[in-house]
């Protein structure tokens, strides 16, 4: 996923896949989907290397990044928050 966020053209789909597992119609359906991708931005909690870190310092992943942190809820919302602070 992150090599994905982090190319112009493909972090538009990661967006996009973001975006269709928290607010889209069959969002409900997608609760798995939704935990691998979050699971696979996060990496480990105490990673400086995580993959949201780079996302954050990346000229299109900061994009993605942006993305993420929109469509993040409950506790997702409050880890990502805890690692941009």
């Amino acid at each position: 996923v992150l090599e994905l966020a982090k190319n112009k053209v493909s972090s538009n789909v990661v967006e996009r896949c973001f975006e269709a597992t928290t607010v889209g119609p069959d969002s409900a359906e997608l609760v798995n989907e939704r935990t691998a991708l979050m699971s696979a931005v996060l990496g480990s909690s105490g990673d400086t290397r995580a993959p949201f870190a780079q996302l954050m310092t990346d000229k299109f992943g900061n994009y993605t990044a942006q993305r993420i942190i929109e469509y993040s809820r409950g506790d997702d919302w409050e880890e990502l928050k805890r690692r941009v602070e």
